[in-house]
């Protein structure tokens, strides 16, 4: 049941309303990630050694296209990079797809897919202020749910997610946590 409840409230929630969960003026604040400098000649070994199966390599090079940074900007580029930095648990490239496809950056704005990507960056091993800001960012989006849809259930996934941000020290996690207790 606890599941079906949270499916439906991100597919009402997210992807019919999502201005409302939000408001017109609400940003909500996403922690940085790691800023990536390189070369032509860094960039081009790197892509070899994604290739190869360096993870960390790809987020960099996904990062290098994100932001056109010695490259042509391309979401796209980016995407394919951030996905498979994902796929072999680096945060900052979850992290980066759930930036995405919350923003809309190359893809469809999709609050389902935002949430899917900074929930498994919030469980990544080992735990580190990108991981804990995943976490932040996960009980942002139930929050808004919450507000948005009155549900429980959110209000639960919220302070969860809260929680696991100020366990890791990540301050604006605990500011919300407490918030969201009193």
């Amino acid at each position: 049941m606890k599941f079906w409840t949270i499916t439906i409230l991100i597919i009402i929630g997210y992807t019919i309303v999502p201005k409302k969960l939000f408001g017109d003026n609400v940003k909500l604040q996403i922690p940085k990630r790691a800023e990536v400098t390189m070369n032509m000649d860094d960039f081009q070994k790197a892509k070899k050694l994604c290739k190869k199966g360096d993870a960390w390599k790809c987020y960099k090079v996904g990062f290098c296209y994100e932001k056109g940074k010695n490259v042509k900007q391309n979401y796209l580029k980016a995407l394919i990079f951030y996905d498979k930095s994902c796929e072999n648990n680096i945060a900052e490239g979850c992290h980066a797809l759930g930036e995405m496809y919350l923003d809309g950056k190359g893809v469809k704005q999709n609050f389902s897919k935002a949430l899917t990507f900074f929930g498994k960056t919030c469980n990544i091993v080992p735990k580190t202020e990108i991981v804990y800001g995943g976490c932040y960012v996960v009980g942002e989006i139930y929050k808004g749910a919450f507000y948005t849809l009155k549900s429980l259930e959110a209000y639960k996934q919220a302070i969860k997610f809260y929680q696991k941000a100020c366990d890791g020290n990540f301050t604006d996690g605990c500011k919300k946590l407490k918030e969201m207790e009193n």
